[in-house]
């Protein structure tokens, strides 16, 4: 497991349709063991909506984004750092020191 760089992942979007694929490059690149676990909880998803984007749609998606993957790619913050939404850009996506 590595530990990715302070600052931006995504950034201009909201959408669970964008961040899901973005995270998932984190935790390929920074976490191949996560990166299964969650490639598989998504595969499974998208087998339920015949393997369409409209499970990006869905509350299984935002749920999978904000209580799963979220917590995996918080937990590859770099020391003094913290995984969220830039505090001054709710839109910008990274890894971000916590203000004192």
């Amino acid at each position: 497991m590595t530990i990715p760089n302070e600052g931006t992942v995504i950034c201009g979007t909201i959408q669970p349709r964008d961040l899901i694929p973005a995270l998932m490059a984190v935790l390929r690149e920074h976490n191949r063991e996560a990166y299964l676990e969650c490639s598989a909880e998504i595969l499974s998803n998208h087998d339920q909506f015949g393997h369409t984007d409209k499970w990006y749609e869905t509350v299984e998606a935002s749920d999978f984004l904000n209580e799963t993957l979220w917590d995996y790619v918080d937990s590859l913050s770099p020391d003094g750092c913290y995984f969220g939404a830039h505090p001054g850009d709710g839109c910008d996506y990274g890894f971000w020191k916590f203000e004192e």
